[in-house]
């Protein structure tokens, strides 16, 4: 196995999870500036059979946040906004928390906004086309933040709204002017672009929706779909591997700059998710990992780099509902098998450990995360979280590390350290990849 080629082996490895006959996935893959994968897999569109290929272009969803952060960090670097402005100050529109909520805030996810991105906006959005004034609208009607500024971590879509409306109050510059002039422009990204309308641009992949039943149907597509500064970049794997490049020789920023992308908020708090300016900061297995995933209806998206092997994975998939995030796992595990840590499972463990995590376990505040169950197979001596709990196919075993630390089953790195107060659990913290939910026992 060894022996072969990378791209022979990397190229099997995505063939389970994509069919020639379905929608597809492009891939790059690359280490010490020479890359080593990059093709296209199943079709861009299925009734025309066109097949996707590292050309093809896809909405990358929020992997565009790197790109608002990037955009907002160049502004600050000409000294026209700081970090710790208060939002309101270019944008006094906003309710009253304007005075409280700073950019950093919205930047690291910790400002409290609450989500405009709800099931019940994508429902208004299939009866009815809307802008970004219209969004913006929707968000100042929040009266209230779910959390004091800083004092928590939750993701929203909706602070990153607000950052693009500042670029462009801030510039003078449509936030799409801003990004073709400041960033793609200047880096040679000639296929990436910002979607402004409810079109499919040429050369850009139709979307579709993976059925729980099997099978797959096209997505809608409408504008909420293509999104704002939270997720409206439509590129394609070269041009954004033409960013990692860029980021790492510092291209658009100073390096002590750029750093401040990468550098967690709240590092030392391990319930804290570690964030930067657009990027997860994780690690596989001891390698350090910069990574985003970004999906919407009918696209999935995934970058993950890897600055101390100066490796870099990009996946971009028009098939909603493909788990990037184990495929990426996969990827990098043949790609720096050399350099990450040993798994040590434990092979053998009392039942007694096992039965005493089962029960269900609820998300605290903030209180976003869907509820997790945790089930004891007595037949098979085993833990496992059914698929639902985690918007996944199927169910997931857990595999212990320790009394109390396990992994999920499977190449992505996620963790569930179970919490206890003396003999009791009382809790568990779900870690991915940087990201960390916190959850309290209720049976």
């Amino acid at each position: 196995m060894g022996d072969r080629p990378f791209r022979t082996r990397a190229a099997e490895i995505v063939r389970q999870f994509v069919g020639d006959d379905s929608p597809g996935v492009a891939v790059l893959v690359a280490r010490e500036g020479q890359v080593l994968l990059e093709e296209g897999y199943g079709l861009a569109d299925v009734k025309g059979r066109v097949p996707v290929t590292p050309g093809t272009r896809f909405i990358i969803g929020s992997v565009t946040k790197q790109f608002t952060c990037l955009a907002v960090m160049m502004l600050q670097q000409e000294g026209r906004l700081d970090y710790d402005d208060p939002v309101g100050l270019h944008l006094p529109e906003l309710p009253a928390w304007k005075d409280e909520v700073t950019l950093r805030h919205l930047m690291t996810h910790t400002a409290g906004v609450p989500e405009y991105l709800t099931e019940e906006f994508w429902e208004e959005a299939r009866e009815r086309d809307f802008d970004q004034q219209a969004v913006l609208a929707r968000i100042r009607q929040f009266e209230s933040l779910e959390f004091p500024p800083g004092e928590a971590w939750q993701y929203s879509n909706s602070g990153y709204v607000i950052l693009g409306a500042v670029v462009e109050k801030v510039s003078g510059l449509d936030f799409a002017t801003f990004l073709r002039r400041g960033i793609f422009q200047p880096l040679g990204m000639k296929d990436t672009l910002v979607g402004t309308a409810a079109q499919r641009y040429p050369g850009q992949a139709v979307g579709y929706r993976m059925l729980e039943e099997g099978g797959f149907e096209e997505a809608p597509y409408h504008r909420a779909v293509v999104g704002w500064a939270d997720g409206n970049i439509i590129s394609t794997v070269r041009d954004l591997y033409i960013c990692d490049r860029a980021l790492r020789e510092a291209v658009l920023l100073p390096p002590e700059v750029l750093q401040q992308a990468f550098r967690p908020v709240r590092p030392e708090d391990p319930s804290f998710s570690r964030y930067g300016f657009g990027w997860f900061i994780g690690e596989l297995r001891g390698v350090r990992v910069l990574q985003h995933a970004g999906g919407t209806l009918g696209y999935v998206a995934r970058f993950c780099r890897f600055p101390d092997q100066d490796a870099v994975i990009v996946l971009l998939s028009n098939a909603d509902g493909l788990d990037l995030e184990e495929l990426a796992g996969a990827l990098a595990e043949e790609l720096l098998r050399d350099q990450m840590q040993p798994l040590e499972l434990l092979t053998s463990v009392p039942e007694e450990w096992l039965r005493e995590k089962a029960g269900t376990y609820v998300p605290v505040r903030p209180r976003r995360e869907r509820q997790i169950d945790v089930v004891y197979d007595e037949e098979k001596h085993r833990l496992f979280v059914p698929g639902r709990c985690l918007s996944l196919r199927a169910d997931v075993e857990l595999r212990p590390l320790s009394r109390d630390h396990f992994r999920l089953d499977g190449h992505s790195e996620r963790y569930v350290t179970f919490l206890r107060q003396g003999d009791e659990i009382t809790g568990a913290r779900l870690v991915a990849g940087g990201r960390v939910a916190n959850f309290g026992r209720i049976e």
